[in-house]
C-alpha cells in the first residue's frame, strides 16, 4: 500500500509539474509573436497573464499538500477554482483586446496546418533561413509601405501584421524578410517609429493640445506607450520633450 501511494503521488506530481511548464512555453511562444506582429500596448495584458499564471501555479503546487492533508483541500480547492478562471481570463482579455484576433488565430492556424500537411522536405525549407527578396520585390514592398503610411493608415490602433498584408497586397511571408533583411527591425518597431515620429510632428504642430490627444491622433493604443516610446528614444516624458522643443 505505501508502495502504490508513493507512485501514484509521483504521478500526480509529474501531471502538475506538467501542467505548469506546457502553458509556460505556449506564453513564450505566443508572446514572442504577439510582440512582432501587433502594434497596440500589450504590456496591461502581459502582466494580468502572469498574474494569473503565477497564482495557477502556486495553487496547483497547494493540492500536493491538500492531498497529504485533507483539511487543507477546503481551503485549496476554492482558490484553485479562482485561479484557473483567472487564467482563462486573462487570455480572453489579451486576445480580443488585440483586435482584430480572429485574423492573427487564422493565420496561426493556416501555419499549423501547413505544417502538418507538408512532407518532410517541406518542412525542413521552412526552418531554413529565407530567400533574399528580388530587387524587384524590394521595389515593391517600398512602395507599398510608402503609400500605406502616406494615407496615415497607421493611425490604425488595432492595425497588425495580418492586416498590414491584407491591405497592400503583400503577403505576411515577403513582409516579415523584409523587415528582417532589408530594414532590420520588426513590425512592431518599425511601425512605432512611424507613429513616434508622428507624434513628435504632431505636438511641434499643436502644443496647445494635450498629450492625450497627441497619443490618440498618431495611433498608440495608451497614453502609457506614448510616454515610453519617448522615455527610450529621448530619456524625456512628451511634455518635457514638447517644452523643450517651446524653449
Amino acid at each position: 500500500m505505501p508502495y502504490e501511494q508513493m507512485v501514484l503521488h509521483t504521478l500526480y506530481l509529474v501531471s502538475m509539474l506538467t501542467s505548469i511548464v506546457i502553458p509556460l512555453c505556449e506564453i513564450h511562444r505566443n508572446r514572442s509573436r504577439v510582440e512582432a506582429e501587433t502594434g497596440g500596448d500589450i504590456m496591461p495584458y502581459v502582466r494580468y497573464t502572469w498574474a494569473g499564471y503565477l497564482l495557477f501555479c502556486c495553487t496547483s503546487l497547494a493540492l500536493v499538500g491538500a492531498i497529504m492533508w485533507r483539511p487543507l483541500l477546503f481551503v485549496i480547492g476554492p482558490a484553485v477554482l479562482l485561479s484557473a478562471v483567472i487564467f482563462n481570463l486573462s487570455f480572453v482579455a489579451m486576445g480580443y483586446n488585440l483586435a482584430p484576433i480572429d485574423e492573427v488565430l487564422t493565420d496561426v492556424a493556416d501555419a499549423s496546418q501547413s505544417m502538418d500537411d507538408g512532407d518532410a522536405d517541406e518542412s525542413a525549407s521552412d526552418n531554413a533561413a529565407p530567400e533574399p527578396l528580388s530587387p524587384e520585390m524590394v521595389r515593391i514592398v517600398e512602395a507599398a509601405l510608402a503609400a500605406w503610411c502616406a494615407e496615415k493608415n497607421f493611425r490604425d490602433t488595432t492595425v497588425n501584421m495580418v492586416k498590414l498584408s491584407q491591405s497592400i497586397g503583400v503577403v505576411r511571408r515577403v513582409l516579415s524578410i523584409y523587415f528582417d533583411q532589408h530594414l532590420h527591425t520588426t513590425f512592431r518597431i518599425w511601425l512605432s517609429d512611424i507613429r513616434f515620429k508622428e507624434a513628435q510632428d504632431y505636438i511641434k504642430a499643436h502644443p496647445e493640445y494635450t498629450i492625450e490627444s497627441a497619443s490618440s491622433a498618431c495611433g498608440f493604443t495608451s497614453r502609457s506607450q506614448l510616454y515610453k516610446i519617448f522615455s527610450d528614444r529621448t530619456g524625456m516624458t512628451p511634455r518635457e520633450w514638447r517644452d523643450g522643443q517651446m524653449a
